[in-house]
This record gives C-alpha cells, structure tokens and sequence, in this order.
C-alpha cells in the first residue's frame, strides 16, 4: 500500500522547492517520521512498503530522488539483503533516479551492505539530520551555503611510464591550492593505485599515514568523518594520498565491490578524488572504477608503443561496457613535430580530447630531484599552464553553482590560459 506522508511537511505557497518529491522504501513510520523530519521543507514524501508495488509506485510519484531502508533488525536477518534487492531494482527499473540509504551510523553493517549494493550516499536521518538536506541538496540541485556534487576522476594511463603519476601529482596539488587561494573547505584526495607503486605519493613528498588502500578496505565500516581526516597521509599542500600497499599480495583479497565502495566512501567526504590508474594491472577493476566515476581521461604520449596500448586498453575497456564516449583523452610530452597532433591522435580513435601537454621532461625532472612539484618552483612552466586548463575543463561540473564553476573562476583569475578541448 502507498502511504502518503507528505502532510508531516509543511511547505509554503512561495517556496520554489515544493515541486521535489521523494519516495521512502520502508514500513517503518518511526523512520518516516524522522526522514519527514529531518527533510523539513525541502519537498513532499511519500513511503512505500509493499515490494510488489514498486513500480507503481514509481510511476505515480516520480520522485527526484529515493531512500532505502537499511537500517539493520535483529529481528529480521534478511532485511539487508532485501534492501540490496530493491536497490538493484530501482537502477533497473529508473537508472536516473538518484538512491540514498537510511540507517543508524553506529550499525557499521547497514552501510556496508548499502555500499556493496551500489548505493554511495548513506545518512542517519535520527543522529544527523543536517546531512539528509545536504545530501538533497547535492543530488537534487540548488544551493543553502552547501556545494554541489564531489567531482571524480579516473586517470588511466595506457601503459606504465607515460607520466600518469606526475600529471596526477599537480592536477590534485593546483586543485587543492586553487580551493585553498578561493577560501574554500574543499579537500582533494588521490589514489595512488599506478605503476610502479608510490610514485605519486613520492611527488608528494607524504609521510606513511595509518592506512593503505587495502587496509582501508578492511576499515571501511568504521571510515567515517574523523578517521578519513585523520587516518591517511596528507601531503603538504593538502592532498591526502591512499597508495597501494607495499605487499601487492594484500590486494588479492580486495574484492571488486568492496574496493568500489571505499571510493564511493571517500567521494563522500572529499570535494575532489583523482585515481592514478597508470599502468594499473587489473583491467576488470579499472573499466569499474571507470565507469563509477564522474570523469575517465585515458593518459597516453605520442609514441608508437604508447598508441598501440591505447588501441588495446579502448579494447579491453569496451569489452567491459564502458563506452568511448565517457573517455576523454590527454597526450602528454606534446611535441608537434614528433608527428600526429593530439586532436589527430583523438579523431583516430574516436575519442574527445581534454588536452595537450607540453613535453617538459627535463623540467619536471629537474623539479622532482629538489623534491618539489614543477608548480612551486615555476608557476607559469607551460607543463603548469596545461595542467590548470585541464583541471579546469576536465572538472567543472553541470549548472551553476557547482564546484567546477567556482575552480573555474578561480583559475581565470590566476590566468591559466585559454581553454582547451572540453
């Protein structure tokens, strides 16, 4: 039976949200009643009990967005599986429809199976009321002094040595400078999952935090605010790196799902999270970690060995369902006499180009051997200049008020140069 329970939310005839409407999965009313709550005037709820009525339910209110119940019941062991069944029903059913989880932040269990069933966004409705608007707002657009959706990226470079790892390096240290020069609390994290291991994290010049990638894989029920902020190594600048683990064999026992949810975790609590995929070897797990993501940039040189793993990983990366419309491609150590020019490079294979980068090799050499980003030594270095333009295109998010317009604004301002290929 479809229980309407939007009369729990006052509205007023001036208010230009009243037209959201939001679809709780649940019989609880305590739950209702909280969420009705905790909403306040961001929309009209209706709930829905009935697991055979989900797609009538549907089409009748055409909700903005839908919450899950998955608060863990003793009484009721199979709850959480059947929440995980109506999460994958709902993305069957309306793809487009934004999903949240419900449930108690003291249950670690609840957001583990939420985060496993594909459902990133999980708030606790009873113990933090603030976060259910928020995510509203996130999800459903419009603004109340909070930003719009976190913005990530999978860098993927076609083969290890291409400069995947240092590109990633400046992208996530000017992203975080540019927040920073703006007065804005947005933090930026990278995963520092390319080949060879703890490059990135070696531009960086970070200390050993408490966690590797692995690691936080096994701490993830318990990765919440404080542990994120805390548990990680960050570098000066700001950026917080999870690098591979030093053993690789650790990795073995990192399923797919639980690696994807942690990055799904982290995106929650940074404005910007960049994943160095360069020379990754696990293609299953990249096209994954691809298609999750807001942006994939395929990383390649103008080579021929290069060229020829880039043919091969659009091939692999196909054949998993990510389709060459999603990708963006960067060529890197530009050069236009070493033959094909990058938009040339993109037109031959079907792709979009983001951007050129300069071949700077001995610059970029120069500044890593004095244990610095080329950036804080030589801010106008060509090789800085097409790194700022791609952050800035490569991130700048839908609609107004995204965080991708205002690091747009904020790199006009610092004259990053004309832009590139969007």
């Amino acid at each position: 039976m479809n229980t309407s329970v939007e009369g729990w939310m006052p509205h007023s005839g001036q208010d230009d949200r009243q037209d959201r409407r939001f679809l709780l999965y649940s019989a609880d009313r305590t739950l209702a009643a909280a969420l009705a709550l905790a909403l306040g005037r961001a929309g009209s709820l209706a709930q829905e009990a009935d697991p055979a009525r989900l797609a009538d339910t549907l089409a009748d209110v055409q909700p903005h967005l839908v919450f899950l119940d998955f608060n863990p019941d003793p009484a009721d062991p199979a709850k959480l599986a059947g929440a995980a069944a109506r999460a994958a029903a709902l993305a069957r059913l309306s793809p487009s429809v934004p999903r949240v989880a419900l449930g108690a932040q003291h249950r670690p269990e609840g957001p583990l199976a939420a985060l496993r069933a594909g459902v990133s966004d999980y708030v606790d409705p009873f113990g933090a009321p603030a976060e259910v608007q928020e995510v509203v707002l996130r999800l459903c657009g419009g603004t109340s002094g909070l930003e719009a959706a976190a913005r990530s990226v999978a860098v993927l470079g076609v083969r290890a040595g291409v400069g995947a790892s240092t590109f990633c390096a400046h992208l996530c240290d000017l992203a975080g400078r540019a927040a920073k020069s703006g007065g804005r609390e947005h933090r930026v994290a990278l995963l520092d999952l390319g080949c060879p291991v703890g490059d990135a994290q070696l531009y960086l010049a970070t200390g050993t935090g408490e966690f590797d990638f692995a690691q936080a894989v096994q701490a993830l029920p318990r990765l919440d605010k404080t542990l994120v902020r805390t548990a990680f190594a960050t570098s000066a600048g700001g950026v917080t790196v999870v690098p591979l683990p030093t053993d690789l064999d650790a990795m073995q026992a990192v399923s797919h799902g639980d690696a994807l949810a942690l990055v799904s975790t982290l995106t929650r609590h940074f404005g910007t999270v960049v994943t160095d995929l360069g020379g990754f070897p696990n293609a299953d797990f990249s096209a994954r970690l691809a298609a999750q993501a807001d942006e994939a940039w395929l990383f390649t040189d103008q080579s021929v060995g290069a060229l020829v793993s880039l043919a091969q990983t659009l091939r692999d990366l196909e054949a998993r369902g990510l389709r060459r419309s999603r990708l963006r491609l960067i060529v890197n150590r530009y050069d236009p006499a070493y033959g094909m020019s990058g938009e040339q490079i993109a037109q031959r294979f079907g792709m979009k180009l983001l951007g050129e980068i300069p071949d700077r090799t001995r610059q970029l050499m120069s500044s890593a051997n004095q244990g610095r980003l080329l950036h804080v030594q030589a801010d106008a270095d060509p090789y800085v200049r097409a790194v700022q333009t791609i952050l800035r295109d490569g991130l700048r998010a839908e609609g107004a008020g995204g965080r991708g317009n205002w690091l747009h604004r904020l790199l006009d301002k610092s004259g990053a140069g004309p832009r590139r290929h969007s």
